[in-house]
């Protein structure tokens, strides 16, 4: 019941922002066009959240303590859809949550 309740919400979300560019240097790139021209590849992290599978699958990896903490750190570096991770650019809204 709580996966089928909160699917949804987490596709609403973070539907798209779960990709990142893996290449070598990435200093400078900023979205998915920057990373395709510049040839290196734009992946999508094995548990996202793009589709009600998907999220269902996440979340239930969430709840079941192995792997939940890879799946919050890619939450809290999500900038946008079709926007290069940035580490910890989420960590003052993860603070606000966990200090609920």
């Amino acid at each position: 019941m709580y996966f089928s309740a909160h699917s949804p919400l987490c596709v609403q979300l973070f539907k798209g922002k779960f990709f990142y560019c893996d290449g070598l240097n990435l200093s400078n790139i900023t979205n998915k066009t920057e990373c395709l021209q510049a040839g290196f590849r734009w992946i999508r992290r094995k548990y996202n959240f793009d589709n009600l599978g998907q999220a269902l699958m996440s979340l239930f990896v969430l709840s079941c303590k192995d792997g939940w903490v890879s799946i919050m750190y890619d939450g809290l570096d999500a900038v946008g859809v079709d926007q290069q991770v940035r580490q910890t650019v989420n960590a003052a809204e993860a603070f606000r949550h966990f200090r609920q």
